[in-house]
């Protein structure tokens, strides 16, 4: 989910992500495969999504005009696919890499305009667990190999997302607060 451990966050602050959100088809796509591990290996259930950036939340940082005004001078992005991969992390349990590429220099942006010192590492995660073990994550990782959408994930909108006053381990109290299209306009041939 995000780039540092959210669960290190103190609870009770509100928390907020950036993320960037896969088009369609692609999303439809992802969103199905999740569904389907979360019904068959009892995970939570979550949005195909890329964290760009995360923290704790406080009016100041001025978010929802921020990510409309990176939103509005982004053109869509298209990051390569690299191989699925599993740690023992909750929210990198069971992932597919991306090379950070196009969106190197939007996290680049947001980090620095929200003075967040974090590290990008981009994957787009297929499950959320701690509860399996990891030889079991890797046979479902294989398996999944075949069933990927594409090769190459493209992104159309930032959404800014909070946690509420819980931390990120409550996956059912996430909320998208704002979603905005990247600009189409600027779109590369």
């Amino acid at each position: 989910m995000s780039n540092e451990n959210p669960a290190s966050r103190p609870a009770g602050e509100a928390q907020f992500a950036v993320w960037l959100r896969p088009s369609e088809p692609q999303y439809g796509r992802f969103q199905a495969i999740i569904r389907e591990l979360a019904r068959s290996h009892g995970t939570p259930l979550f949005a195909p999504h890329v964290t760009l950036i995360s923290g704790r939340k406080h009016d100041e940082l001025r978010l929802p005009e921020k990510i409309a005004r990176w939103a509005g001078e982004q053109p869509p992005l298209s990051l390569a696919a690299g191989p699925i991969d599993v740690t023992d992390e909750r929210f990198r349990a069971l992932f597919l890499s991306l090379v950070p590429g196009e969106s190197q220099a939007l996290f680049s942006r947001a980090r620095g305009e929200l003075s967040i010192d974090s590290d990008f590492r981009p994957h787009l995660s297929l499950m959320y667990t701690q509860d399996l073990p990891r030889a079991r994550k890797e046979g479902i990782a294989r398996d999944l190999i075949d069933r990927l959408p594409d090769k190459e994930i493209h992104f159309d909108s930032l959404q800014l997302v909070e946690s509420g006053l819980h931390v990120w381990d409550d996956v059912t109290a996430w909320r998208v607060l704002q979603t905005n299209l990247l600009n189409l306009s600027q779109r590369k041939c």
